[in-house]
């Protein structure tokens, strides 16, 4: 009866961080109270990766593409973090928006009296 030996070789495929981590949002000028996107990008890292929101006025968020109304006019730094390889890298980036108060219009009717034609 012929012989069978089994090998088993476990190789350990390093995971690659996360890079180029950036995020952009529209509308570009929010205003307090309007509803913001915001959405992640990436230029490299192996995936699973998971992303955390902090918008600086007390909210957070997970998800790549998330949204978030500013209550106040004011200046918010948003910060999100990337994070993949089983925990172990994690990439921070922030950027600063100015949330300005929202404007309204008035229409008001023009009354012309004693106009002859």
């Amino acid at each position: 009866e012929p012989v069978v030996d089994t090998l088993v070789v476990t190789v350990e495929m390093p995971c690659a961080p996360v890079t180029g981590l950036d995020f952009g949002w529209t509308p570009v000028a929010p205003v307090a109270g309007q509803m913001v996107s915001f959405a992640a990008t990436v230029t490299g890292g192996d995936e699973p990766i998971s992303y955390s929101w902090n918008f600086g006025d007390g909210g957070t968020a997970v998800g790549a593409d998330v949204t978030h109304a500013f209550a106040l006019a004011a200046e918010h730094t948003v910060w999100l973090t990337a994070t993949n390889c089983g925990g172990d890298a994690v990439v921070v980036i922030s950027h600063t928006l100015t949330i300005a108060e929202p404007f309204y219009y008035y229409y008001v009717p023009i009354i012309v009296r004693g106009y002859v034609d």
